[in-house]
């Protein structure tokens, strides 16, 4: 077959072409492009250079071609919705269908098939509810855009030509706009959840993609709206936990919808919209899935590979809605590590004794037990460095806590931080002038890395503890060195009005808040969590997160139980925390929770 590609330097198009050619068809590129192609697909492929939106010689290539697949189009998301920007949307996509469709009508032998791309924007808000290809038209700028886009296409169905509409779901490759955008952000741990995380997310791993458009242009009983989106949609929410998973990195941020808008425009309202796209026309006509849910997808993008796991045949009874979902609650729980732990984070409470001054019997001899399986351990705390120096004392247990929730790592043996995830001197800046504009009642308290060397235990009253090291300042004063935390501590009303004037920065993930009392709240950086933290040791240590456990007890520790490959969780532990852990630790009498994770689970 001779195919004419427009839009082939595009994400789908640098993967398309080459499959054209590896099934032996001949493939004429249209592009503005054609050094790029030329370099791209080599001499196998005919480029004609030429602007699909206004009218030229290149339209003569499509007389005698046997099929046109139209994917040209502006990114949706490269920039915010200013109008020009909607406008350059509009008319790359519009227009030059239009000029496609009268290059098909021009044709004295017309191609028998156009694939022409849509998008499942065209659903609109769909909540909940299903939405195959027979759903109407939803509402907003991309619905809008997709009805008169595909009207444009629709038309060369006057000329004797099978009109697909392929409305494509976010494409999942790591070469593409979406995951462009997204992958530095959970490479760096800010990675967030959209809003309330519920809505639908449509999407498609690239191989599905391609193998669907090749599949559109081969069958005559694929016609009118295809949507091209995996046979499992996700929510946002599931689909950021595992592109976190994916990249080891915990996913613990949440960007508001006001947020969005502010920062992104009008964008930010399609980010918003929940479409369950379901491709019920290519199901039906026995196409199979290599990547059906996000997960195989993202194995799949992790290893750069065709996934691993069998796709479902068209022909499989769809199980109940709701019935999914209690199959996979009713699998058995992974009891085992996957691999050998090198690695254990233990949340400080689950070794401490009552008041948390002393570490529990048995702790010392359980520190041994897993050093001797070559196990290092580390305990995660959110009091400051030398309050958990009772923890430290085994020569074996590994020199490095996590402490301040994951602001500092301490070596109690040289009575040093070796790592402060610090605040931005702007953004401090930025803080200190908001809280005193607003709330000029409120007394701030900063730490450095040094100044938690100076502090003792972090288990009575705030006040009372850093009333021996004097860090408050005269209101006009910044801190001589850089903050670790900055505190504000007041009345539950002053503390209140402080994480409103801060909220601005934490909308733009430039702090994260803890209140560990109505009383005191913490700003620090947004890399402060002690999964990141444990990150950081585990590189170090050269440890994979498969290779890496946790004991996890309070609600701090979700990241931990999120991140590390295998998370024990102490029966008392909050249900949040319970979730994510892939065990359950029941309390035995006599027997210390880190005695019993050591002898379950690496010494085995």
């Amino acid at each position: 077959m001779r195919i004419v590609v427009t839009g082939a330097t595009g994400s789908i198009g640098r993967r398309l072409v080459p499959a054209l050619l590896k099934r032996g068809d001949r493939v004429a590129v249209v592009t503005r492009r054609p050094r790029e192609a030329r370099k791209r697909f080599g001499g196998n492929v005919e480029i004609i250079v030429g602007d699909p939106t206004i009218p030229g010689p290149w339209q003569h290539a499509v007389d005698g071609a046997d099929a046109v697949v139209h994917l040209a189009g502006a990114a949706i998301a490269d920039g915010r919705w200013t109008r020009a920007r909607r406008e350059t949307i509009e008319s790359s996509r519009i227009d030059s269908t239009h000029q496609v469709v009268n290059a098909i009508e021009d044709a004295r032998v017309r191609p028998s098939v156009l694939v022409a791309a849509s998008g499942s924007g065209y659903y609109g808000d769909t909540g909940d509810e299903e939405a195959s290809e027979r759903f109407p038209a939803g509402k907003g700028f991309l619905a809008d855009l997709c009805v008169r886009w595909e009207a444009q296409a629709k038309r060369a169905e006057e000329f004797g030509v099978r009109v697909v509409l392929a409305r494509l779901g976010v494409v999942l490759d790591e070469d593409g706009p979406a995951l462009q955008r997204m992958l530095p952000w959970f490479r760096a741990a800010l990675g967030a959840t959209f809003g309330s995380g519920r809505q639908w997310m449509p999407w498609i791993w690239h191989g599905d993609a391609v193998h669907a458009i090749l599949r559109c242009v081969d069958r005559p009983s694929l016609r009118g709206p295809v949507n091209l989106t995996a046979p499992e949609p996700c929510t946002q929410r599931a689909f950021a936990k595992a592109l976190g998973r994916t990249v080891g990195r915990p996913v613990l941020l949440r960007a508001p919808a006001l947020g969005l808008r502010i920062a992104l425009g009008g964008i930010a309202d399609e980010l918003m919209r929940s479409q369950r796209a379901v491709p019920k026309a290519l199901l039906a006509d026995g196409f199979s899935f290599a990547a059906p849910s996000i997960d195989i997808a993202m194995e799949a993008l992790a290893h750069d590979d065709e996934p691993k796991a069998p796709a479902p045949t068209a022909t499989a009874a769809r199980a109940p809605r709701g019935a999914e979902s209690a199959a996979i609650s009713a699998l058995p729980r992974r009891t085992h590590p996957a691999a050998r732990p090198r690695l254990l984070v233990v949340s400080q409470p689950a070794i401490a004794g009552e008041g948390g001054a002393a570490p529990l019997p048995g702790t010392r001899e359980s520190v041994r037990a897993a050093s001797g399986r070559g196990c290092a351990v580390v305990v995660a705390s959110r009091f400051r460095g030398p309050s958990i120096g009772p923890f430290l004392v085994d020569p074996l247990l590994y020199p490095i806590a996590i402490v301040a929730n994951g602001a500092v790592l301490w070596n109690h043996r040289e009575g040093r931080s070796v790592f402060s995830e610090r605040l931005e001197p702007t953004t401090l800046a930025g803080l200190v002038l908001a809280i005193r504009s607003a709330v000029p009642s409120a007394e701030l308290v900063y730490e450095g890395d040094e100044w938690l060397a100076a502090s003792r235990d972090d288990l009575g009253e705030f006040g009372a503890d850093l009333a021996k090291i004097d860090l408050r300042l005269p209101s006009g004063e910044l801190p001589p060195k850089p903050a670790v935390r900055l505190h504000a501590v007041g009345t539950p009303a002053t503390v209140a009005s402080v994480r409103l004037a801060v909220e601005p920065h934490w909308r733009e993930r430039k702090v994260t808040l803890f209140a560990p009392s109505a009383t005191r709240l913490t700003i620090a950086s947004p890399l402060v969590d002690r999964a990141v933290a444990a990150q950081r040791i585990a590189r170090k240590l050269g440890a994979s997160r498969e290779e890496t456990m946790a004991l996890v007890v309070e609600d701090d520790d979700l990241g931990l139980a999120d991140w590390c490959g295998f998370s024990v969780a102490l029966d008392a532990a909050p249900p949040a925390v319970r979730r994510l852990a892939a065990a359950t630790l029941e309390a035995v009498p006599g027997v210390e929770p880190l005695a019993q994770t050591v002898a379950r689970f690496i010494t085995e």
